[in-house]
């Protein structure tokens, strides 16, 4: 519509008001996404696990730049978990360091899933499960459970139907 207006005479007496306006939306929308950013807490994460598993999950997380990684290479993290009084010498490890959310790399056994989340949640941390081998790409994932059985069920995305390839190839013509 701006364009419009500098290019049909009879409009020529709003030029001004809607390059005023349009100049001090710029302005307050680059001044509220500065404000944001800048008041914004960094997050700080622990990634638990196997060292391999480690790098492949940091690899795929693209962390902010001012978040904050602790690395806590486990070997056998279920040996971490026999005593059921006990915290976990990781899980102390990252609520010494201050860790928002610590993330597990490897599969937890139910019952120590949920001793985790509880000692999590007492110490104001969220516990993320991040199965490496598992990545969103043209798919979605809904969680489902059959009995005690806890189910991932993929689905294409919308875009990624027969039908939609066949819309977009007849819009490509």
């Amino acid at each position: 519509f701006m364009a419009l207006t500098f290019i049909v005479p009879s409009l020529w007496w709003g030029r001004l008001e809607i390059a005023q306006f349009v100049w001090l939306a710029f302005v307050g929308i680059a001044l509220s996404r500065t404000i944001v950013h800048h008041n914004r807490i960094p997050r700080r994460f622990a990634v638990v696990g196997a060292p391999e598993r480690i790098d492949l999950a940091l690899k795929h997380l693209r962390p902010r730049r001012d978040d904050a990684l602790l690395r806590l290479p486990v070997g056998n993290i279920e040996s971490t978990l026999e005593s059921d009084r006990m915290v976990p010498p990781w899980l102390q490890g990252a609520i010494a360091w201050g860790a928002s959310r610590v993330i597990v790399t490897e599969e937890l056994a139910p019952e120590r899933l949920l001793r985790m989340m509880d000692i999590a949640k007492r110490n104001n941390l969220t516990l993320a499960l991040a199965p490496t081998r598992l990545r969103q790409q043209a798919y979605k994932m809904r969680l489902e459970r059959e009995g005690d059985l806890t189910l991932l069920y993929p689905r294409p995305l919308p875009i990624c139907t027969p039908a939609a390839q066949g819309f977009k190839r007849l819009l490509d013509l």
